[in-house]
């Protein structure tokens, strides 16, 4: 299993089950994550290049069995990749 420790912290510490009661919205979540550590911001936005990369078509499940029990893709048109689009998004705004 390949290693993505940015992801792990980012869902583990800012995107769990209550990111909602903690920092209030999903956006507000990850531009906490960013804030917190802004040296964490390229090599999470690298990591979630790379997990899409390694993964390929399986991402969608791969991600789903890493950290869907937390932020869940909502089928049947969210991706991984669209989740990570946005996730991207919000890390640059945050800057």
């Amino acid at each position: 299993m390949a290693a993505f420790p940015h992801l792990d912290q980012l869902f583990g510490g800012y995107l769990h089950q209550d990111f909602d009661a903690v920092h209030g919205s999903f956006e507000e979540a990850v531009a906490d994550f960013a804030r917190t550590d802004p040296s964490r911001v390229e090599p999470l936005r690298q990591e979630m290049t790379r997990f899409l990369a390694h993964y390929g078509a399986d991402a969608d499940a791969e991600y789903t069995r890493r950290y869907g029990g937390d932020i869940a893709l909502a089928a049947p048109d969210e991706t991984a990749a669209a989740l990570f689009g946005e996730i991207d998004a919000l890390l640059v705004a945050a800057r």
